[in-house]
């Protein structure tokens, strides 16, 4: 039981990891891939897109991601 909630902490590091490298090479389009494609969004997940924000995004792509967050709550 221990090791699969050590495999889910690394598994959503992995996947937050993935986000954060894509968006400093300004590839939001990976990284927005990476997102939509990880199943379980912690909220680790959703700071990493919201990291990508202020360097490659448009505002409201940016509310939509934040609308987005507050409905899965």
């Amino acid at each position: 039981m221990a090791s699969l909630s050590i495999w889910g902490l690394f598994r959503h590091f992995c996947w937050s990891a993935l986000i954060d490298v894509y968006s400093k090479c300004s590839c939001s389009g990976e990284a927005r891939l990476v997102f939509e494609e990880t199943h379980e969004k912690d909220i680790v997940v959703w700071n990493a897109m919201f990291l990508d924000i202020p360097n490659n995004w448009k505002m409201r792509k940016a509310l939509k991601l934040y609308k987005d967050l507050r409905c899965q709550a």
